[in-house]
């Protein structure tokens, strides 16, 4: 809605008297109409407002106070009822004043106080051309910033004038220079690390050349790079055995153990991909994926095997073979210690190295394909800003089953470092999180807002070097807690993207700040705002967050449709695939993306078509309701 004044002299009588006649108009602009996902054309778009600014114009006698009364809008303070963009079309003629001993002159003299959050005011030249200015309340804009909206109302004139059958929506926004600045610049993160190679060969690497270094620990076990190599070289050879390859699909439903991580080594090693299922998930959602995804075989443990066996009796059909890691170790003790290279058994950075459920908090829980390049890509961009090397003690705190498990463990193995569990049953939290850090000197973490929230008061975290924070919103005040004295990541990526896209080192001084930026892409990640119609969003407008890069997972396991809505072709890097978040951010002037919150529920055409998921599943669970969709 834009208002727009008038000179309510519409009756001849009073065209030559003196007063001040002026009303306001409020015209509203519909930016739907036409096509059901592109809107109007630009034509059709000019010939609506012109319709819409004529009949408001037969009313302009009515006074716009009334028409407040009238709407009864929700009032405040801090903004004007009903619309709060003015835009004015100053087209009375300007004459000079003239008297006989008197000269004078028109001043344009600024208004102390905007009285709308915007107002354009246009008019001719006598030279045939358009002048105006642009008045912003300085408490919500800046100079650079209305300057900027000027330069993409000119940009959008422009495709008006190029082409009026375009659709408004699809019209260019930016200029070519800010349009190489949000697509190209602030992508440009391309690395050049070397020809691929799976992150279990710096396992390999590390066991060569350090053998007896700790490698991983778990409560009083531990196992050094020698035996966890050997380990999970004689389980991959011993699961080749029964069959698993490139594309096979293995279930591990294990306590938290040194075994656990051998036996995820050991499936990748296989050139298998590993699905983790966590035993303390109720049976239901253990069967539902298990299920969904139909391993070839499952690995688990005795103390997981009576739930694991419960989930399977809820499966149609045949149930997969289960061995137990550490009970039936010994059938595979005497296979063979030796590495398998990744060109004996064709392994590519595109086969699948693990499928992990999402959460299904927007619907069915999801089986994510990532290829053995996302993790591989990982362990090289966190190398260097999270300084990682050979001393570095990681806290496993994550379920295997968390994508979180795997940034855990690539950063221990791709540096060399050493992975530190707590013991099986162990409550993670407060006191006893705080004792296993002191207790085994870890130096980096990934942990949740929450679970940093959820820490005593007289909790340090002492030997923590740096601590890497995502999942939810980070508060201001709990990063000024704890930054201090060490580096602190603010980091985002969902499962589709392996783990981690975009990273911020949070400043250890800090002054006044609203929000905390999700940061800027990863090394050969890049990351993308776009409008509906997959338009690159300008400086600090809010547009969908779309991730490209090396992490981008393939797809969900059995189910294309959703596969295809939401992992698209890149229309700015070619064989470049996004991901399409649903997560809504904007540019800051920096370069960095702010992060706005979540688009669960997204409107593409008139008709409101949104991801049914939720919905399905809640009418899929009412008596009598079969096929809901």
């Amino acid at each position: 809605v834009v208002g727009t004044p008038v000179a309510n002299r519409g009756r001849s009588e009073v065209e030559g008297l003196i007063g001040f006649f002026v009303n306001t108009l409020s015209v509203r602009v519909d930016l739907e109409e036409g096509d059901l996902e592109d809107g109007p054309t630009a034509s059709a778009l000019i010939d609506q407002v012109k319709q819409r600014v004529l009949l408001a114009q037969e009313h302009q006698e009515l006074p716009f106070e009334q028409v407040v009364e009238v709407v009864n809008p929700a009032r405040s303070l801090s903004y004007a009822p009903i619309f709060q963009t003015m835009f004015a079309w100053q087209n009375n003629e300007s004459g000079d004043l003239r008297f006989a001993d008197l000269h004078a002159q028109s001043l344009r003299l600024p208004h102390a106080v905007s009285k709308f959050d915007l107002t354009l005011s246009l008019s001719e030249t006598t030279a045939g051309g358009i002048e105006g200015a642009i008045e912003y309340a300085a408490t919500l804009f800046d100079a650079a910033t209305v300057q900027r909206y000027a330069g993409y109302l000119t940009q959008v004139l422009r495709g008006m004038a190029a082409d009026a059958s375009q659709p408004v929506n699809r019209l260019p926004l930016l200029d070519a220079a800010e349009y190489r600045q949000v697509t190209q610049t602030w992508n440009a993160t391309d690395r050049d690390f070397g020809p691929w190679r799976p992150v279990h060969a710096s396992v390999e690497d590390h066991a060569a050349r350090s053998p007896n270094a700790e490698a991983v620990t778990c409560g009083e076990a531990s196992l050094d790079y020698a035996t966890l190599n050997a380990g999970a070289n004689r389980l991959a050879h011993w699961l080749r055995d029964q069959g698993v390859g490139t594309e096979t699909l293995v279930g591990v439903c294990v306590q938290r153990s040194v075994w656990a991580i051998e036996a995820v080594l050991g499936i990748m090693k296989s050139g298998g991909a590993y699905v983790p299922v966590d035993p303390a998930y109720p049976q239901d959602r253990m069967a539902e994926m298990l299920g969904d995804a139909r391993p070839a075989l499952i690995l688990t443990d005795a103390a997981s095997r009576p739930s694991l066996d419960a989930a399977l009796l809820r499966i149609e059909g045949s149930a997969p073979p289960v061995l137990e890691i550490d009970t039936d170790r010994g059938q595979w003790s005497n296979a063979s210690t030796a590495n398998i290279a990744a060109e004996a058994i064709g392994l590519t950075s595109e086969h699948l190295a693990y499928v992990i459920y999402t959460s299904g908090s927007t619907g069915k829980p999801k089986g994510v394909m990532s290829r053995h390049g996302g993790p591989t890509a990982l362990m090289h961009a966190l190398r260097e800003p999270l300084g990682l090397s050979e001393t570095t003690r990681v806290l496993q705190f994550s379920s295997f089953s968390f994508d979180a498990f795997v940034l855990e463990w690539v950063m221990a193995f791709g540096a060399g470092g050493s992975l530190h569990l707590g013991a099986a049953g162990d409550l993670l939290l407060g006191e006893s999180l705080e004792a296993l850090v002191e207790r085994q000197r870890t130096t980096h973490c990934f942990l949740t807002p929450g679970v940093l929230s959820s820490l005593p008061d007289n909790a340090t975290l002492a030997t923590m070097r740096t601590i890497t924070c995502g999942g939810e919103t980070v508060p201001p005040t709990l990063l000024q807690r704890w930054n201090r004295g060490r580096r602190f990541f603010n980091v985002y990526g969902p499962t589709e993207t392996t783990a981690i896209s975009l990273a911020y080192l949070c400043a250890t001084s800090l002054g006044v700040i609203d929000a905390i930026p999700i940061g800027k892409p990863l090394a050969n990640e890049r990351a993308y705002l776009l409008d509906a119609a997959l338009q690159p969003v300008p400086v600090g407008v809010t547009g969908e967050l779309y991730i490209g890069g090396a992490g981008v997972a393939r797809g969900y396991l059995h189910r294309p449709e959703l596969t295809a809505e939401r992992f698209i072709d890149s229309p700015f890097d070619a064989g470049d695939r996004l991901y399409r978040t649903g997560d809504i951010g904007c540019w800051r002037a920096d370069g960095l993306i702010d992060y706005q919150g979540r688009n669960d529920f997204q409107v593409k055409v008139r008709g409101y078509r949104i991801e049914l998921g939720e919905i399905e599943a809640k009418l899929a669970a009412l008596p009598g309701v079969k096929d809901a969709v």
